[in-house]
C-alpha cells in the first residue's frame, strides 16, 4: 500500500501492475485510485496514447529474455514493464512523440520539428545505453535494467514500419489512425495476435558490429518494399506483423546479449 502511495508518476506506479494482481480488494481499490489520480496529470498526447504497443513491447521483450540464465524472472518481468514505459513517460515524449520514429531514408532522420538530430529513436536508443553503462558503475542493478528497458523500447520501435517509413512531420500525424490500426487494432491489429506471433516466431542471428548498425539495419529492414504497411495491403499485414515480431525478438536477443554484460551483480 505504501508502495502505491509512494508513486509519484504513471510509469512508476505502472510497475506495481504485476505485484496488486493477488492483493486484497482495498490494495486493488487504493491502486486504481491513485491511477486515476496521476492519469488525470498527464498531458492529453501522453492520454491519447497510453494503450500504444503497452503489450507488443513487453512481450517482444519476454521473448526475447525466455532463454536469458542471468536474470532472474522478477528481472526479466521488470525489464519487459520498462520497455513498454517510453511511450508513457511524459520526458520521452516530444513532438507527438516524434522521438519514438527514425526515417533510415532520409538524411533528416526523425519526424520532429525541433533538434531532430537529438530527438529520434536511434538518438534516444543510444543515450540509455550510455545511461546505462554509466548506471552499471554505480552497482545500482534496478537503475540499470530500467535504462535496458527505455533502450530496448526505442531499438523495437525502429523495426516497425510505421515508425520508419520516409516521410515528414505531417505525413506522420497523417498516418496515425493507420498506425494504430496495425500495432493494437482489434481487427487487424498486433496486439490481439500476440500469441500467434509468439507461436509462429522463427529465430534468426542478428550479427552486431555496432550498436548505430544494429539499429540502421534494423530500420532499413523494415522499410524494405515487402514490410509497407498500407489500407491497400491490410490482408498482408499479418505476415508483415510477423516479419517485425521476429525482427524485433532477434535483434532485442542481440542487443541483450551486449549491455547485460555490463550488469551489476546482485546485491
Amino acid at each position: 500500500m505504501t508502495a502505491i502511495n509512494n508513486a509519484e508518476s504513471w510509469d512508476d506506479l505502472r510497475l506495481l501492475r504485476d505485484e496488486i494482481k493477488n492483493m486484497p480488494t482495498e490494495v486493488k481499490e487504493a491502486y486504481l485510485q491513485r491511477e486515476q489520480l496521476l492519469r488525470s496529470q498527464l498531458p492529453p498526447a501522453v492520454k491519447n496514447i497510453i494503450d500504444w504497443n503497452i503489450t507488443t513491447h513487453m512481450a517482444i521483450t519476454e521473448h526475447a529474455l525466455d532463454d536469458y540464465e542471468g536474470l532472474s524472472p522478477v528481472w526479466k518481468r521488470f525489464v519487459a514493464r520498462a520497455s513498454e514505459l517510453p511511450d508513457l513517460d511524459r520526458e520521452e515524449l516530444v513532438d507527438f512523440n516524434s522521438a519514438h520514429f527514425y526515417d533510415a531514408l532520409n538524411e533528416d532522420p526523425s519526424y520532429g520539428t525541433v533538434d531532430d538530430d537529438k530527438n529520434n529513436a536511434l538518438s534516444r536508443f543510444l543515450a540509455h545505453t550510455q545511461r546505462a553503462k554509466e548506471i552499471a558503475k554505480t552497482g545500482d542493478r534496478e537503475a540499470f535494467l530500467k535504462e535496458v528497458g527505455y533502450a530496448i523500447h526505442y531499438l523495437q520501435d525502429g523495426g516497425t514500419p510505421p515508425h520508419t517509413e520516409h516521410g515528414n512531420y505531417l505525413q506522420k500525424l497523417f498516418r496515425i489512425p493507420m498506425h494504430l490500426a496495425f500495432e493494437t487494432g482489434e481487427k487487424h491489429g498486433a496486439t490481439p495476435r500476440l500469441d500467434v506471433l509468439r507461436a509462429n516466431y522463427t529465430p534468426e542471428e542478428i550479427p552486431f558490429t555496432s550498436l548505430e548498425m544494429l539499429f540502421h539495419n534494423t530500420a532499413l529492414y523494415s522499410v524494405q518494399p515487402e514490410n509497407h504497411v498500407t489500407y491497400l495491403n491490410v490482408s498482408s499485414w499479418a505476415d508483415i506483423q510477423q516479419r517485425c515480431y521476429d525482427r524485433g525478438v532477434n535483434v532485442s536477443k542481440t542487443y541483450l546479449d551486449y549491455i547485460l554484460q555490463y550488469m551489476p551483480p546482485e546485491k
